[in-house]
């Protein structure tokens, strides 16, 4: 085999082939073979191949590996400078990190070619020497094993080797030979004697043999069944005298223990102010265990912590603290703020009457329950001027007499109010009126009462001719004063004219008929009609009575009911007063009522035109007034009242004005009061107390104009319907009108007098009266003076 080839061979059987430059010479190398005892348990090899100043070190293997079969070949390409001379190696075993062997050669290099050594490594040891040397654990002067330290100086097992020459003893024997410093029968450590019977820190073993082993409480050292050791055998500190761990502290691992209070266990130690046997803040007792201000702990375990009120904390359940614990001011004795005021939250706590919750507290004088002034009791619950406010939540009135005007008062001149004195104040604080028994400035007379018969008309005036009313010497009145109407300015009933009704309806004489149940010239109003006496134009005089027929009119007729005259129908096939087409008809005065079923009081063909009066239409089993498209009807100062259906359902060309709706429809109607079904005029209407599905109801755009709806079951009007400057429950805060026991006159103090205006105010109300009586008019039918 070449040199090459056995250099490779070499290099490739060997622990390490090492290239020692990067630039070597060509091909020149060397296999260094390195013998040695296997019992000197190597595990690394340190060569130095050296020539003159060129010097190398190889370790191999790196890290350490044992290296055990007592020989070691290693190939090296070598530098350019250990060429072609002679290189001393130096070998070096090393075991554990100890240089325990060591050999040494040289041989010269030929560049190009591998040249080989071999190395003899000796021990740097002499066991049996009675030294201790490297590698030595024991050498007690012999090479003999059996007695601690064998042949090659290690400690025989069992045993336990100190000082040189080595003096071995038997450890774990029970006995205490030297060098042990104890030995309690055991080789294991951790129980104050270790294994090689050496005494361990911490630990006291006494002089008994076998040993018997306890930690030194005090010494710093936790041992054994120490739980603590504070290098110190006091107690109260968290490790007792005994080195136990004390209730309530936690003293850690470190050496020595270091003890503190175990806060959240319900026990109060150390430092601690007080343990709730929880961690958290804001209960009296911190999450560190620190007393928390505003409370009071006890000395309990565990602590139990209470708010202290009035201390001007707030804590815990406090909803307030005002620096004192009693009641009264909005935070009470238990610091709970107290009905009727708001604390704030700042510390000490600021207290405030509520106002507006209608409670009396603190410095108010009043509190009614809302916010807003002007009514007695201020937006700052404050009695207003004027008001005198009692209970809670408060009730405010005025003061009628304490010379301020105020709320609802009209007028208050103080001691000068006056129920006697005309034009003054009076005692209620209500401005003069007609009605109020005192004949003030404009007014004529005052009886209180309405009754236009008694001397004193209605709007304090005194009766005259041309007021509508036939009294005292009048043979008529036509409601004015002037003459060749039939009537004259002395209210006398002209020549060759006949005057019938209140106010009176003149016709000649040749045109009128008289009906009455006896003694008229017809017994009813049908066989008038149909009569060849009465013709187009005339007027017939209904007198008082019950009329129990169904009337058919198909002439130009004024009908005039004296007080008392009904029309009274029942059969079920025919309206009480139908009027055909093509007629002009004006009913005044009358009654008109309907048993019949489905039928109404009045009835419209198309082409028929009808003014109703004065009249009461009601009740029927149907619509009080029924209309078509192209008919004409106007309902002026009339009642409609108690129409199963509904009060009326028109269509044409409609006007309403000065009339009442009251107490119509049903159930299942679906309107009650009215229906507009063509646009029309509808002013100075009291709509009420109607049951259906609204109160009128418009198919077409209609506006109901200074009118009155109020208490209607369902809407009071819908549809198309308008209400403008009407006077509609729920609508801009109507208040209630305050009708009369008949449901639809006003009472002296209805919050609607005056209301109306003047503009398209009629001449007249519901009752004949001249309106206006007052500043303005009423919206409705009833003009109240």
């Amino acid at each position: 085999m070449s040199a090459r080839a056995a250099f490779r061979a070499r290099v490739g059987a060997a622990v390490a082939a090492v290239a020692l430059a990067a630039c070597s010479s060509p091909d020149t190398g060397l296999v260094v073979t390195v013998r040695f005892d296997a019992a000197l348990a190597l595990d690394q090899l340190v060569l130095r191949l050296s020539s003159g100043d060129a010097v190398e070190e190889v370790v191999a293997p790196d890290p350490p590996a044992p290296l055990e079969d007592g020989e070691q070949s290693l190939g090296f390409l070598l530098p350019e400078a250990l060429a072609d001379v002679e290189v001393t190696v130096t070998v070096t075993g090393r075991g554990q990190g100890d240089d325990v062997a060591a050999g040494e050669g040289a041989v010269a290099t030929v560049r190009g070619q591998v040249a080989t050594l071999a190395i003899e490594l000796a021990p740097l040891f002499t066991c049996g020497n009675a030294l201790i040397e490297v590698r030595e654990r024991c050498d007690d002067g012999n090479a003999a094993a059996g007695d601690g330290c064998d042949q090659a100086c290690t400690i025989e097992s069992g045993y336990v080797c100190a000082g040189a020459p080595s003096v071995c003893a038997r450890c774990g024997d029970g006995s205490i030979d030297a060098p042990e410093s104890c030995d309690d029968n055991g080789r294991v450590d951790g129980d104050g004697c270790s294994a090689d019977c050496a005494l361990e820190a911490g630990w006291d073993c006494g002089s008994d043999e076998p040993s018997s082993c306890a930690p030194v409480c005090g010494d710093g050292l936790v041992r054994g069944v120490e739980g603590c050791d504070d290098a110190g055998t006091v107690g109260g500190d968290g490790c007792t005298t005994g080195c136990a761990v004390e209730p309530g502290w936690d003293c850690g691992s470190a050496e020595p223990s270091v003890c503190a209070p175990v806060c959240g266990d319900g026990l109060v130690r150390g430092a601690e102010a007080c343990d709730d046997a929880g961690t958290v803040d804001d209960d009296g007792c911190s999450a560190a265990c620190a007393s928390e201000s505003g409370w009071s702990c006890d000395g309990a375990e565990p602590t139990a912590c209470v708010t202290v009120c009035g201390d001007g904390l707030v804590r815990g359940a406090e909803a307030c603290d005002d620096l004192d614990a009693t009641g009264g001011d909005g935070c009470d004795g238990s610091c709970a703020v107290e009905g009727g005021w708001a604390c704030d939250g700042a510390e000490p706590s600021g207290c405030a009457p509520v106002c507006g919750d209608g409670l009396l507290r603190g410095a108010e004088s009043c509190d009614d329950g809302g916010t807003a002034g002007g009514d007695g009791c201020s937006a700052g619950c404050v009695e207003e001027n004027g008001y005198q406010c009692t209970g809670a939540p408060s009730s405010c009135v005025t003061v009628c007499g304490d010379g301020i005007r105020a709320g609802g008062e009209a007028c208050d001149d103080g001691v000068a109010n006056s129920d006697t004195t005309p034009d003054a104040c009076r005692t209620d604080c209500t401005l003069p009126f007609c009605g109020d028994l005192v004949v003030d400035s404009g007014e004529g007379c005052d009886d209180g009462d309405l009754d236009d018969r008694d001397g004193c008309r209605t709007g304090c005036r005194l009766p005259a001719c041309g007021d509508g009313l036939v009294l005292g010497g009048e043979a008529c009145d036509d409601g004015n004063n002037a003459a060749g109407d039939g009537c004259t300015a002395a209210c006398a009933v002209e020549g060759g004219t006949a005057c019938f009704g209140e106010p009176s309806v003149c016709a000649a004489s040749a045109l009128t008929h008289v009906v009455a149940p006896s003694g008229g010239q017809f017994t009813s109003i049908d066989d008038a009609d149909n009569s060849g006496t009465v013709l187009d134009g005339h007027l017939l005089f209904v007198r008082a009575g019950s009329y129990a027929e169904e009337v058919d009119l198909a002439k130009d007729l004024t009908i005039v009911g004296e007080s008392g005259a009904r029309v009274q129908a029942s059969a079920n096939n025919a309206a009480a007063i139908r009027v055909r087409g093509g007629a002009v008809v004006t009913l005044r005065g009358l009654e008109v009522r309907h048993t019949g079923n489905n039928q109404s009081g009045v009835e419209l063909d198309s082409g028929a035109n009808v003014t109703i009066v004065d009249c009461t239409v009601g009740p029927t089993e149907h619509f009080g007034v029924e209309s078509v498209g192209g008919s004409t009807v106007a309902i002026r100062r009339s009642l409609i009242v108690d129409n199963t259906d509904g009060g009326a359902d028109l269509a044409g060309t409609v006007t309403v004005d000065n009339s009442v709706f009251s107490s119509n429809g049903n159930g299942g109607s679906a309107f009650g009061g009215a229906r507009l079904r063509s646009a029309g005029t509808f002013r100075f209407t009291t709509v009420v107390d109607n049951v259906g599905a609204v109160g009128v109801l418009c198919d077409v755009a209609s506006t109901l104009a200074s009118s009155i709806l109020f208490g209607n079951v369902g809407p009071e009007a819908s549809g198309n319907c308008a209400i403008g400057t009407s006077w509609v429950e729920g609508a801009g805060g109507a208040a209630d009108p305050t009708f009369l026991g008949d449901g639809f006159h006003l009472g002296t103090g209805s919050p609607v007098i005056d209301q109306a205006g003047l503009a398209g105010c009629p001449a007249e109300d519901l009752d004949g009266q001249a309106r206006p009586m007052g500043a303005a008019c009423e919206p409705g039918a009833d003009e109240r003076p």
